[in-house]
């Protein structure tokens, strides 16, 4: 196999990996947006650490926050999902509906090998809220 041919190939599964790290955050936020706590934590570690202005923690608050979410009836309308070339994280601007208001939020993500959410940290200040 000549090298550039290597490098296609690795390409090639390094494009597949991405794909599938930003679908696991797509289907985050489908299952949230559909009032789906058991699916949401399905998609998360047991040792899943949260960092949220409004909530968060580790592995015991995990639930807390996901039903948290679920019982707010929070819409997210992502924005276009970016992966990380560490084969770790993924990043996404998305806009959070909330009790008639509407904040923009950024999410990174990080994801392990099997395909679940083991870090979740969303960014947003009082003036990202309308």
């Amino acid at each position: 196999m000549a090298a550039w041919e290597a490098d296609d190939v690795r390409d090639e599964v390094a494009i597949r990996a991405e794909k599938r790290r930003k679908s696991v955050v797509e289907e985050y936020f489908r299952r949230l947006n559909a009032g789906d706590a058991d699916g949401v934590l399905d998609l998360l570690t047991e040792d899943v650490r949260i960092e949220d202005p409004i909530g968060g923690g580790g592995p015991r608050e995990r639930r807390a926050y996901v039903t948290g979410q679920v019982d707010a009836r929070v819409q997210i309308t992502p924005g276009y999902v970016v992966a990380s070339h560490d084969d770790e994280q993924v990043a996404v601007p998305y806009t959070e509906h909330r009790h008639g208001r509407t904040t923009d939020t950024l999410g990174v993500f990080r994801i392990d090998p099997q395909g679940l959410i083991k870090e979740l940290r969303t960014f947003r200040g009082f003036d990202d809220e309308e």
